[in-house]
């Protein structure tokens, strides 16, 4: 919830940790504008909501764009509005859009692919289980990682299942690098 941004960016800036977030409407960017968001991920279901990827491109901050769902002509329309609208630091993230997603899912080649295709730098958006997939997408090229975090204590949360718990993720970086 936004209601959550300011504690959470004003906390991390207390730890020294980058902090941004992913915005679903051309309203939330302007409220993420307002307590400095540095950068802005697209999520895979919106990577064809143009008019609220233009107000991202507008900020003229990194952008970096997951592809879940989309085959290469629809991410190429994508990519292309983007350059063309201004941005410069674009990350595109191959993604699996199933949650949580099975190891037999993915075709990491697809980070080659989009590497190829779009000379930019490109990440792994990962839902899997564990950290398996991730080491091998580090070896397949991708640079940037997204996998979802949370806390043991938390009971329902919906991205649980898939999600590493506490200190795992000090082992996932580990791993991955």
């Amino acid at each position: 919830p936004l209601k959550w941004h300011k504690q959470l960016f004003k906390y991390a800036k207390k730890l020294n940790i980058k902090i941004f977030s992913s915005p679903f409407s051309e309203e939330s960017v302007k409220f993420l504008e307002k307590i400095n968001c540095p950068a802005y991920k697209i999520a895979s279901f919106e990577m064809n909501d143009l008019n609220l990827i233009k107000s991202v491109v507008k900020t003229k901050k990194p952008i970096i764009i997951s592809t879940g769902t989309f085959n290469l002509k629809e991410i190429k329309k994508t990519f292309n509005f983007v350059k063309k609208n201004g941005s410069k630091d674009i990350t595109l993230l191959y993604c699996v859009s199933s949650y949580p997603s099975d190891d037999s899912e993915f075709n990491l080649n697809n980070i080659k692919i989009l590497k190829e295709n779009f000379k930019c730098k490109v990440g792994f958006s990962d839902h899997s289980l564990g950290s398996k997939i991730s080491e091998y997408a580090a070896i397949m090229g991708a640079e940037v990682f997204e996998k979802h975090i949370t806390l043991k204590s938390i009971k329902n949360a919906v991205d649980k299942k898939f999600s590493l718990k506490d200190k795992e993720i000090q082992l996932y970086k580990k791993n991955i690098i």
